[in-house]
């Protein structure tokens, strides 16, 4: 008769759940475990690119969403009458992109890493925020990555939106290089 207890046990099988900070695991009896990765803050990392924009949380090994940095700008019929500057739709994402719709214009927000166009910038961050990510910026911090030769201006101008218009607890701003020098392999 085999001792059961000197029977060496196997690690959890561990798998992603829905949420990014989360991971499921199951102990040797069965019983589903909740252990959380890191220290728990769960901060949003976000890559604003010429091409694509990613977004995440920290500590994953990958991005969650992948979005195109291309946007569809349509002006508003009223805005024709207006007097001052025309008001702008902004149409974000794969799906948005792919509907013909008249008067659109697609267009990046930034050009060779720099922004260029800030509204559609900040249309870009806030469906990486709300629509893909689904999460409220207020309860986590946020983690930008910029080009290396961004202006002081732009600095500013992003500090600016994610205090202002996201109101994020904590924004940190990090080069490419860096964080690319420190990315675990």
């Amino acid at each position: 008769m085999i001792n059961s207890g000197c029977l060496r046990e196997r690690r959890p099988a561990r798998r992603r759940c829905a949420r990014g900070d989360e991971l499921l695991a199951q102990d040797s009896r069965g019983r589903r475990l909740v252990m959380f990765g890191g220290d728990e803050v769960s901060a949003i990392v976000m890559d604003l690119g010429s091409s694509a924009t990613k977004s995440g949380y920290a500590g994953e090994d990958c991005p969650k969403f992948v979005i195109p940095s291309s946007v569809g700008i349509t002006a508003g019929e009223e805005s024709a009458a207006q007097e001052g500057p025309p008001k702008r739709t902004f149409h974000v994402g794969t799906n948005a992109l792919s509907v013909p719709r008249a008067g659109m214009t697609v267009d990046g927000a930034l050009r060779d890493g720099i922004v260029h166009d800030w509204d559609a910038a900040e249309a870009l961050m806030e469906h990486s925020l709300k629509n893909c990510l689904g999460c409220d910026p207020t309860d986590h911090p946020l983690l930008m990555a910029e080009p290396s030769f961004n202006p002081t201006a732009n600095r500013l101008k992003l500090t600016e939106i994610a205090f202002e218009k996201f109101n994020v607890p904590a924004l940190f701003l990090s080069k490419n290089a860096v964080l690319a020098g420190t990315a675990e392999p």
